[in-house]
């Protein structure tokens, strides 16, 4: 039986309690493999979901012939519930857990998953048909899933159960055709911190009454990867220091020596400890030093052999360490110069250094030539020049350290190399290593508040300033979710303490959602934060300025009232109100529980399902606001809308209106 209430004419004399709907879901704690779930704790009157599971709900958006691959927008209450229920939910059905959607509000469970050094991961569980009639409708449980928490989720097609639609089973909680599934998730879902799983429903044929399904007994397993990591993290050689400075990606190495050094050993570490290691064909322990490798006169070629945890991946890295013969002039480095990385242009560094050793030398002094970029000193708090000349005591020298700092001018790569000449030594290089930049901020939004019916306080820290002083700051904000940086309406902000900073946003429409991100720039360029959302509240009717302290509605623009109460003359005066639970198996519900979302008009066609409806939709056409409510014997489901009024300096006094019940 259904029931449809129409409000025509509203005299309206009173405060109206406020109450606002519900945006956003709650996103589930990944859980760990293997993972297993047989409800055990859901005992029929269950209102708390397991750990990694939580129901969903998509507003007014109403199941159909395909899978929604849509995100959700809110979140759906676990409510106790059998197979004499007929409105949307997500459920306790004693021993596992249900789902019915209805043509005005998809329901769907999600469980999050990490699936982190796992491959072939495998999903098992048991889908049942709860709620059936008799040549009803067909309908279909499938699983999807999707990376992360954001974007469409993608429909696993082997994951089909349907019901059959050839007996009743309308009351209790007891199971019809039982199936055990099992698949194997697609390669994208392996070695992924955040999985989500959803299980989801959709029409196939018939009409009348939707069926309900269950799940029970879930199993996810994954086969653990083995890593292919054959890369070292550092290399190094008691004989000196390696040219160029190491890195992971490099895998040819050189070093000179002089002619008194006889011996070396070299360091390897692993980036993945459980690789294997071989120095010259002998193995090493991760991060050991080899044995000792004799040195000739000339070349020696040391290499270091890594083989990844899958037993077939190898790099192989290679040291050319050159002795000199006796009474060769030689330098070497016993350390190398550090990298200064990433430097705002026109700003100089702390000094990194180089420590330099010269052997039969000639006596000639050393000299430094000039390096765009780097300026040179003998000592760490010393005057530093372009170019740098040193002399020394006899034929040779340790330990000498060269101080160097870094001023980028351009935004550009300054690598390249310092040449030393002298002692009878030509062209000596010492890899240098940095990069000019002028970085943007970096600002974060961090949310609203004092949000009301025409605006609303938007707030934002500024974490860095980047290279050069912020110029300009504040937020831009648009009606369309997802707007390109630059593209939304700007607003700047002046108050800036500590980073912090604050705007309020006005003029704005009722009832409408608004999507902002800060935004702060300076000589290098603009950043913003990631998007947040509010949504302006309903305007009160100001009962002090109405005439003869009296105001009324009388729908006669209400063919143009668009979703959300947003559009139309007189419709941002109400707001609809979100699902809170699931209709009672039997009787009618309370004034507190609201069954059917009436945040958005259903349109002409209701099917068996609750809400609100416009009146210039109905077969006879009516100026009107329509509630309908269904279920059997007499109505278990209920919608609620709500009015707003602003009675300040006056006293309430007297509602009056027509209305009108239709079975």
């Amino acid at each position: 039986m259904k029931k449809i209430f129409t409000y025509k004419y509203l005299l309206l004399l009173f405060f109206a309690s406020i109450s606002s709907s519900l945006f956003g879901q709650t996103q589930p704690s990944p859980q760990s493999l293997p993972y297993t779930q047989n409800f055990s704790g859901f005992t029929g009157s269950t209102t708390t979901y397991p750990p990694g599971i939580q129901g969903w709900g998509f507003g007014t958006t109403g199941i159909s012939t395909t899978f929604n691959t849509a995100s959700p927008s809110s979140d759906q209450v676990l409510a106790a519930t059998t197979n004499a229920s007929t409105s949307g939910f997500v459920g306790d059905m004693n021993g596992k857990i249900g789902v019915l959607s209805s043509g005005t509000n998809i329901k769907a469970i999600c469980l999050a998953i990490n699936t982190s050094a796992l491959s072939t991961i495998t999903v098992s569980y048991t889908a049942a048909t709860q709620r059936q009639q008799i040549a009803d409708r067909i309908g279909e449980l499938g699983l999807q899933y999707r990376i992360g928490i954001s974007g469409v989720f993608t429909n696993i097609l082997s994951s089909g159960y349907q019901n059959n639609a050839t007996s009743n089973n309308i009351a209790g909680t007891n199971s019809l055709n039982p199936l055990t599934i099992s698949i194997t998730l697609p390669a994208a879902c392996n070695n992924q911190s955040i999985l989500q799983l959803r299980w989801i429903q959709r029409d196939i044929s018939g009409a009348n009454s939707r069926p309900s399904f269950s799940i029970d007994d879930i199993s996810i397993s994954g086969t653990p990867i083995l890593s292919n990591d054959a890369t070292l993290s550092n290399l190094t050689s008691t004989s000196g220091a390696l040219t160029p400075a190491f890195s992971a990606s490099t895998i040819n190495y050189i070093s000179s020596v002089a002619n008194a050094i006889t011996s070396t050993t070299v360091t390897p570490t692993a980036t993945n400890a459980n690789s294997t290691i071989k120095v010259n064909g002998v193995t090493v322990a991760n991060g050991s030093a080899s044995s000792v490798i004799n040195l000739n006169v000339g070349s020696n070629t040391i290499t270091t052999v890594v083989t990844a945890q899958d037993g077939t991946t190898t790099k192989t890295y290679s040291i050319t360490i050159t002795r000199a013969a006796a009474g060769t002039p030689l330098f070497n480095t016993t350390s190398s110069l550090a990298a200064f990385g990433n430097v705002c242009i026109n700003t100089t560094t702390a000094a990194n250094s180089f420590t330099l050793n010269g052997s039969d030398l000639d006596g000639t002094a050393i000299a430094i030539a000039a390096l765009s970029g780097y300026t040179f000193s003998e000592t760490v708090g010393g005057t530093y020049s372009n170019t740098l000349s040193f002399t020394y005591t006899g034929t040779s020298f340790t330990g000498k350290i060269i101080y160097v700092q870094f001023t980028p001018t351009a935004v550009q790569s300054y690598d390249g190399n310092i040449v030393l000449n002298g002692g009878g030594v030509s062209n000596y290089n010492v890899a240098a290593s940095g990069t000019g930049i002028n970085s943007a901020p970096t600002v974060t939004t961090t949310g609203s508040t004092n949000v009301s019916a025409t605006s609303a306080t938007l707030s934002g820290v500024i974490n860095a300033t980047g290279c050069s002083s912020v110029t300009n700051y504040g937020f831009e904000y648009s009606t369309s979710t997802g707007f390109a940086n630059g593209t939304g309406t700007q607003v700047v902000a002046s108050n800036l303490s500590g980073g912090n900073y604050s705007a309020v946003l006005s003029g704005l429409a009722p009832n409408t959602r608004y999507y902002f991100k800060a935004f702060a720039t300076n000589v290098g360029g603009t950043s913003y934060g990631v998007q947040f959302a509010f949504t302006c509240t309903p305007l009160p009717v100001v009962m002090s300025a109405q005439p003869g302290l009296s105001f009324t509605e009388t729908f006669a623009d209400i063919a143009n009232w668009g979703s959300f109460f947003s559009v139309g003359v007189g419709a941002n005066h109400w707001s609809g109100l979100s699902a809170t639970t699931t209709a009672p198996a039997t009787g009618i519900p309370t004034a507190t529980i609201t069954t059917a979302s009436t945040s958005s008009f259903v349109g002409a066609t209701f099917l068996s399902s609750g809400g609100v409806q416009k009146g210039t939709d109905q077969a006879t056409p009516t100026q009107s606001m329509v509630l309908l409510s269904t279920g059997s014997p007499d109505n278990n489901s209920s919608g609620a809308i709500d009015f707003y009024l602003d009675f300040t300096g006056v006293n309430a006094n007297t509602l009056s209106f027509d209305y009108a019940v239709v079975n």
